[in-house]
């Protein structure tokens, strides 16, 4: 889909029949008919008539045109090829308007614009495009080592275009250099814990000014479906990754920006498998709604190899102080502890619990007495809770498991030791 001012231009895919348009106004969408068929196959410059568009599988609205790429045209597939319409006028056509991108394998994967170009994804290149009128358009390839495999494999952001290059990674084009964004996820590949033949379910969202990658990734097992996301934040650092999954174990697809007929801003996103658009980045929400059931999910968090800046020194570490958030009602995180750099399942060296106690006086919502209790807002705040003696272990890694459906969170935590002797 396209947006044109206040009209919607959909496409139909090379199989279809030219497209169709639609505004909030209308009661259905109207059928364009296919270019390069009668009546009026192509429209000249100076006698348009509109009511054309090609068969195509993607439009794009760039430099007052609309862009059609990898069309059908008379019932010859030019799966290569990128047309546009006429200046101001995107329902006329001319036949001589195109470029057919040949490099990169076939066919045209998605398109977008940035800082001004037309950028013009192939399964393995990127091309593009600099200029506005059809006569000074010129073609630069950006690279022929990258490429989309789906137009589900990227996302338009305001600054860039976000891209997922298998097995390479995620990529962002800012108009000027292609920066690699995923080194911190590539032992994902080698390890094989995404399933190479099911590359049709990645997805990339940009949702409330992070991407989202939807992968079929898996440590134990070969998923067919779409079940983690890693979610890149580009704001913390030079950027900070992050896992999810949803409370049944999948991830969410086709993410997108939203703001509802009041005014609300919201983030949107599809599940991978059920026919339900969730929405994401509610930091106060302790369950997932899917299929109009609460389902509470597991929540939990890794540290860093704390190793005191010398990882030869064995240490005798000490009681941990933790700065964990305030919470309305008593929670328990489990905590394991990993020692050396050995953080395989199964491998921690020590396990205890934290008791966090209520912090919040007002009456809670299921555990209240209606007429008889007070309201309170909910605890803000954080405290300090010690933990338990780490051992001795040249190094150190925390993992901390949280109730499911109860709000919980950490802050800081400050560790200490004593030092061994270095021997040898």
């Amino acid at each position: 889909m396209a947006q044109w001012s206040d009209t919607m231009y959909m496409c139909m895919g090379t199989a279809g029949n030219g497209g169709y348009k639609w505004k909030t106004t209308d009661t259905y969408a109207t059928a364009l008919t296919a270019s390069g068929v009668n009546p009026n196959p192509w429209q000249a410059y100076n006698t348009p008539t509109g009511g054309k568009m090609p068969t195509a599988e993607h439009l794009l609205v760039h430099a007052n045109k609309m862009f059609a790429a990898n069309t059908t045209e008379a019932s010859v597939t030019y799966p290569n090829r990128v047309r546009w319409s006429h200046e101001n006028l995107p329902e006329d056509w001319m036949q001589d308007d195109y470029i057919d991108f040949e490099g990169g394998g076939t066919g045209v994967t998605g398109m977008a614009t940035v800082a001004g170009q037309l950028v013009v994804f192939k399964p393995r290149a990127i091309y593009v495009v600099y200029g506005y009128d059809g006569t000074d358009f010129q073609v630069v390839e950006l690279t022929s080592k990258l490429g989309v495999a789906s137009h589900h494999h990227m996302a338009v952001a305001e600054t860039g275009v976000y891209f997922y290059s298998h097995p390479q990674g995620l990529f962002y084009y800012n108009g000027t250099n292609i920066l690699e964004l995923s080194d911190n996820i590539k032992p994902i590949y080698p390890l094989g814990h995404v399933n190479n033949s099911e590359t049709d379910k990645i997805s990339v969202s940009f949702i409330n000014r992070r991407v989202w990658l939807a992968m079929p990734y898996s440590v134990t097992t070969s998923v067919t479906d779409a079940t983690v996301n890693f979610v890149y934040d580009p704001s913390i650092n030079n950027g900070a990754w992050v896992k999810h999954s949803t409370a049944d174990g999948k991830a969410v697809v086709g993410g997108v920006d939203w703001t509802d007929t009041t005014g609300v801003p919201r983030a949107l996103a599809i599940h991978a498998t059920q026919p339900r658009v969730m929405e994401v980045d509610l930091y106060s929400e302790v369950n997932d709604r899917i299929g109009g059931t609460n389902l509470g999910f597991s929540t939990y968090y890794r540290t860093g190899w704390i190793d005191g800046r010398t990882y030869s020194q064995k240490k005798m570490w000490r009681r941990p102080d933790i700065v964990v958030k305030q919470i309305n009602s008593t929670a328990q995180l489990n905590v394991k502890v990993y020692h050396n750099f050995e953080e395989a399942v199964g491998n921690e060296r020590k396990t205890f619990v934290i008791n966090i106690p209520a912090s919040a006086s007002g009456m809670i919502w299921g555990a209240g007495a209606w007429g008889y209790g007070s309201w309170g807002v909910m605890a803000q705040g954080a405290q300090v809770m010690r933990g338990s003696n780490l051992g001795l272990a040249r190094s150190v890694q925390l993992l901390f498991t949280g109730p499911s459906g109860k709000y919980w969170g950490i802050d800081s935590i400050s560790y200490k030791f004593n030092a061994r002797k270095v021997s040898g």
